[in-house]
């Protein structure tokens, strides 16, 4: 095993540089399993999120394999549609673990040996690459970490309307989390929904996303305000800010309602958007039809810039359906809520994500997800600045006791049995 603490392979559709998500997430676990001292084979997509398109560069491309942060990656080719939907993302995420089973196949014929096999959902069928190395690999911890409930979204957001086809899928996802030897997933809600998916309680682990507290902290030094210079940001008045993935599950469109209403009544206000996916310019051109001026676009910015504008903005908005509550955990709120801001989220009654928001108050819950709300949410935290700092300074404390980078994966690997001092193979 090289240097003796193991070798893991991870498999998932997203991976680094992928700037936010699932991607981030799984490269900078990847980065701490390399420090641990583990050797670590990573078999995943070209880089193709939130912009839900392949760079230039890798349009054509085949397979590839890098050498990145101490790491083998083996970058496989796949299928992104020009237009996101039901079909084409099911198409997609097939193209993937086929190409991704023909990376895996080599490996196993080549003769490597894995202690842990670590899949992460979505993509869903990614879960199966993970049982087909078990099947040849019995004595490897096969981990299966579930960063959204894929088929419950699809679902619940009008994607799969087929009813033998969400049959079918059901019982393919009941099946693999049945057969993994661990099943993870970022919240307490999402795995009540394993649990009633029969996964049992000593399968199941929680691994919630995590903050990097020397970066995101409400300590750092104040930001330069240089950094947002040339982002053609108004330089008075109040920021709402939106950063992150401008996709199917965020319910991007109270935002325009919401601004318009802001404008009449609180023209001090505006509202920053910044992200990519594959509803921006319908959000953009919805604006424009609208004669909407208190709405500026802008991308994703790199980690500087980013944390500058977190430190500018009054509010923060984060916004997914009211059906998906439960089935998403939104990693942006972690920044956020470690930056000491104060986030209006969306969230469904009763759902996980609403108890957390009423237990520990580290954000402005929302319903319904509509554009008279938000604008009502927005004009109340205005008449309440008291509220404002309070759920902010309840956020920091959170994220500093919860949300630690590497206490929560310290964490996790200990749940694993892979403590970083152990010294130990991993369980088989």
């Amino acid at each position: 095993m090289g240097n003796g603490r193991g070798s893991i392979l991870v498999l998932g559709i997203n991976f680094a540089p992928e700037p936010i998500g699932i991607g981030k997430y799984t490269g900078e676990f990847a980065e701490t399993l390399v420090r641990a001292g583990f050797t670590v084979r990573v078999v995943t997509a070209h880089p193709h999120y939130p912009w839900w398109r392949l760079r230039p560069s890798d349009r054509w491309s085949g397979y590839r394999r890098e050498r990145v942060d101490g790491m083998t990656v083996d970058r496989c080719p796949l299928y992104v549609p020009s237009k996101l939907g039901g079909a084409g993302r099911i198409l997609m995420d097939i193209s993937f673990f086929l190409s991704a089973w023909l990376a895996v196949s080599r490996l196993l014929l080549a003769g490597r040996r894995f202690d842990v096999v670590y899949t992460v959902v979505p993509s869903f069928p990614t879960a199966w690459l993970g049982a087909w190395v078990k099947l040849f690999r019995r004595r490897a911890l096969w981990v299966v970490h579930v960063m959204d409930l894929q088929v419950d979204a699809a679902v619940g957001l009008g994607l799969i309307k087929s009813r033998w086809l969400i049959r079918f899928l059901g019982w393919a996802e009941r099946r693999v989390l049945g057969m993994a030897d661990r099943v993870s997933t970022i919240s307490e809600g999402m795995s009540d929904r394993l649990a009633a998916k029969g996964v049992p309680e000593v399968r199941r682990l929680l691994f919630p996303n995590w903050v990097d507290l020397s970066v995101f902290h409400p300590a750092v030094a104040s930001a330069d305000g240089r950094l947002l210079e040339g982002l053609g940001l108004p330089r008075e008045g109040r920021m709402v800010l939106y950063a992150g993935a401008i996709g199917e599950k965020q319910c991007m469109g109270i935002l325009s309602g919401a601004a318009l209403r802001l404008a009449a009544d609180m023209p001090e206000v505006h509202v920053v958007v910044a992200g990519e996916g594959p509803y921006r310019d319908r959000l953009a051109s919805e604006c424009e039809a609208l004669g909407i001026r208190n709405v500026h676009f802008i991308g994703i910015q790199p980690t500087p810039v980013f944390v500058a504008l977190l430190r500018r903005a009054w509010l923060h908005l984060v916004l997914q359906k009211d059906t998906a509550s439960e089935l998403f955990l939104p990693s942006k709120l972690g920044p956020i809520m470690a930056m000491g801001g104060c986030a209006i989220v969306t969230a469904e009654p009763a759902s996980g994500l609403e108890r957390q928001l009423q237990t520990h108050a580290f954000g402005f819950p929302l319903h319904p997800a509509t554009p008279e709300a938000l604008h009502a949410a927005v004009v109340h935290l205005h008449g309440h600045p008291d509220r404002v700092r309070a759920i902010g300074e309840a956020a920091a404390r959170h994220a500093a006791r919860h949300l630690a980078r590497e206490a929560v994966i310290g964490r996790y690997l200990h749940d694993l049995g892979l403590d970083a001092g152990a010294g130990t193979s991993p369980p088989g």
